[in-house]
């Protein structure tokens, strides 16, 4: 019997992983300094590691795992995740509005992880997923000699069934 995974789910766990990991990596800095998301924004570093959170824990629910926290739609949290991501790439917050830091790593990978959880949602809604099946085989031992296909017929050779002799004609 295969075995169906959600490929949408894992691709949206991903994402949500890629996120929260974003979130401890420098997001504005130079060459000298660097901030991290929760150095630098006041909530949104907590609305995005709470969507992080929600989105595993519904992938994980939806596997079969018992769930601990809300089940929340991955696409409601996948849109949520790009649009507070990209709005701080757009508009810097104000802790950082200065000319001279550029966006850094976290600040791409959150993007990244972002657009990849709306994506493993949008994949999860159309139903896309990986099915496998294992198949048991009988392994023969590994001293016995492989088996020899039985010997091809002579074609010179004609084959005569005989009848037995009670058998009426």
């Amino acid at each position: 019997m295969p075995r169906r995974i959600d490929a949408g789910g894992i691709v949206a766990a991903l994402g949500a992983v890629l996120l929260a990991v974003s979130l401890f990596l420098d997001w504005y800095g130079d060459e000298d300094d660097g901030f991290t998301a929760w150095t630098v924004f006041e909530v949104i570093d907590l609305l995005l590691a709470g969507i992080a959170l929600l989105t595993v824990s519904t992938v994980l629910a939806r596997g079969g795992v018992e769930p601990r926290l809300p089940q929340v739609s991955p696409v409601a949290l996948g849109t949520a995740a790009l649009v507070l991501t990209a709005s701080q790439l757009i508009d810097a917050p104000p802790a950082v509005a200065l000319p001279e830091l550029d966006l850094q790593t976290g600040a791409w990978l959150a993007l990244a992880g972002s657009a990849l959880l709306l994506a493993g949602a949008f994949l999860s809604v159309a139903r896309v997923s990986l099915a496998f099946s294992v198949e048991h085989r009988e392994r023969r031992p590994a001293s016995a000699p492989p088996s020899e296909p039985p010997p091809a017929a002579d074609p010179e050779t004609e084959t005569v069934k005989l009848r037995p002799p009670d058998a009426p004609a």
